[in-house]
């Protein structure tokens, strides 16, 4: 019997509540985010129905942490007048975001290749986004009744309807239609988060350089065994931004733009869909990962940009799967046949690439038997994607030199347009008066944004610039950190959790373990305010030395004659205490 598995979105700058009516289920799965944009995920169980907020937020600790520390540090990078002397409390960084009118215009394109049962739903979701999409496109590739027109004339007057005869078509006549500065496609078994156009115009508007994007998918069911099963096929490609651009001399993995993410959420400029010549229209499929290779191959950037959230309704029966895997299959082969014709002067790659996915598939036969339905398409898929074309490939003309560049967190983040003869670029960062560290960017000859430069140092530099008001001391920082983040994510559900039945018996002993690592000041001021503790109960306190060597713990033993003292090892490890009257032992 397959799981049962609850999906749910956890947004950290709301009170986090105890979830019930669970009944049926056994895990609940969250998408953890913070003001909107997703950190990492939290796999919790489900008891009696119910999941605790106090069990939902020990999981966030756990998973999110670094994550909620890495994401309130990129946001402050984008305010020059940050003061990193002062330590903002965890509770400030769990703030909504105030809401900010969309940059750039986008117009919506609904691909719809035949009849979908969940149709309405899907449709249901573009209208909780129409009041900021430009326009709503929905095409409809090769109809075979007017049902779709019928539905959207008589519910969606509002969304405009389009057909063609193939789907590549259908998105180009959508795109020669469309008025939008950016055009963002989806498809049928999806439904778009609510902020997915605002982060898709912010992200372009903030890296005016990218022509391409694609963001993160995430199932929106787990409830059947099939459906598990296609989590194989998940689009979850992660938390992280990520740029992706080629050099001079492309890598064969560079041409795997399968990895690149996924015709359910693209986006493209208008201006360059229609430079590119739009999609090709002689490619039944895989046309998608066709117009992926030509942007990177026409010296441009594709971001993958993952607080644009789509969730796509995985497949609910076997027969539904195998034709997602033969569908796989047949893309990825008429992807591989097309570029061949249209880049030979890249074919080693190519031919590399077509090896890797081969040795790959038969490797995963043993225990994957969807594999044998995907394999078996790859050879009819040869067949189609004619397309003799030659392209261009216009990439930039760069060395293995890397450039060094220096910023201020004072001042508001560069963007630097003078790197193309550049592979890479170190900047080294200062921040209150000192230098924190250096990130490296493998630009490849791409301008660097502001953008790109405040992500790179968020994923860096997080700890270092988190521990300026604790002198630099970054054990100590992320200790008060996380003590800050538990009270401020336990104090929104303090009200619930349930009182003690009974206290301790006062006669019960208790033991306090204290370890410490060449901390003489912190350990003898720790030893005092503990022993002027009042209380009837009986206490042992314990001090292990992870640096026993060093010889600094033993003299302020000395001082306090009721502590016992430990030898203790890097790896953490306790060790039994030592006891001063050795005559006894």
């Amino acid at each position: 019997m397959s799981s049962q598995i609850k999906l749910l979105d956890i947004e950290l700058s709301q009170p986090i509540a105890t979830i019930a009516n669970l009944d049926g289920y056994d895990t609940l799965q969250g998408l953890v985010k913070l003001r909107g944009t997703p950190i990492g995920g939290i796999q919790v169980p489900i008891a009696n129905g119910c999941c605790p907020a106090a069990i939902l937020t020990e999981a966030i600790l756990l998973r999110c942490s670094r994550a909620i520390a890495q994401q309130s540090v990129f946001d402050r990078l984008g305010n020059p007048s940050t003061n990193w002397n002062d330590s903002t409390p965890a509770l400030d960084w769990l703030q909504p975001e105030t809401a900010h009118p969309m940059p750039l215009s986008v117009s919506v394109v609904f691909c719809v290749e035949s009849e979908n049962l969940a149709i309405s739903e899907c449709l249901a979701s573009l209208e909780t986004i129409a009041p900021v999409a430009h326009e709503i496109f929905v095409v409809e590739s090769n109809p075979t009744s007017d049902t779709l027109a019928q539905l959207l004339a008589s519910h969606y007057p509002h969304f405009r309807y389009l057909q063609a005869s193939g789907m590549n078509a259908a998105r180009n006549l959508a795109t020669a239609t469309a008025q939008g500065d950016i055009v963002a496609f989806t498809e049928a078994q999806c439904h778009v988060d609510a902020n997915w156009l605002n982060a898709i115009a912010t992200s372009f508007d903030r890296n005016p350089e990218a022509i391409a994007l694609t963001g993160l998918v995430v199932t929106n069911l787990l409830e059947t065994e099939t459906q598990n099963a296609s989590e194989q096929y998940s689009f979850n490609h992660g938390f992280d931004r990520r740029w992706h651009h080629l050099s001079q001399t492309p890598h064969w993995r560079d041409f795997g733009t399968m990895q690149l993410r996924t015709k359910l959420n693209m986006a493209f400029r208008r201006t360059a869909l229609a430079y590119l010549g739009g999609f090709d229209e002689a490619l039944v499929y895989g046309g998608e990962l066709d117009l992926f290779c030509r942007v990177l191959l026409s010296g441009q950037m594709l971001i993958y940009e993952p607080s644009a959230i789509v969730r796509y309704h995985p497949a609910p029966m076997p027969a539904a799967l195998h034709e997602q895997a033969k569908r796989n299959g047949l893309g990825f082969a008429a992807y591989l046949k097309a570029i061949w014709l249209k880049y030979p002067q890249y074919r080693r790659q190519i031919a590399v690439l077509g090896g890797w996915k081969l040795a790959r598939s038969l490797l995963a036969l043993r225990h994957n038997r969807l594999m044998a339905t995907e394999l078996q398409s790859n050879w009819h898929g040869f067949a189609s994607g004619q397309s003799s074309n030659h392209f261009l490939a216009k990439l930039p003309v760069t060395t293995r030199l890397t450039a060094v560049r220096e910023v201020n967190l004072s001042e508001p983040l560069p963007t630097w347009t003078d790197l193309r003869e550049y592979e890479a670029v170190r900047v080294y960062v200062i921040a209150a008066g000192w230098p924190i560290g250096s990130v490296d960017i493998q630009h490849r000859g791409q301008v660097v944004s502001a953008r790109r430069l405040q992500d790179a140092i968020a994923q860096t530099l997080t700890l270092p610039l988190l521990a300026i008001p604790y002198q630099h001391d970054q054990q100590a920082a992320w200790a008060a950190i996380e003590i800050q983040l538990r009270q401020a994510l336990r104090a929104e559900f303090s009200a619930e959790l349930p009182v003690a039945s009974q206290t301790l018996a006062p006669d019960l002993p208790v033991s306090i373990v204290i370890t410490t690592c060449d901390r003489p000041d912190d350990l003898r001021n720790c030893l005092t305010r503990l022993l002027a503790q009042q209380t009837q109960r009986p206490i042992e306190i314990v001090v292990a030395d992870n640096r026993p060597h060093s010889n600094l713990t033993p003299p302020v033993i000395a001082e306090f004659p009721t502590v016992k003292f430990g030898a203790g090892s890097t790896s953490g490890r306790i060790l039994w205490p030592q006891r001063r009257d050795r005559g006894n032992d």
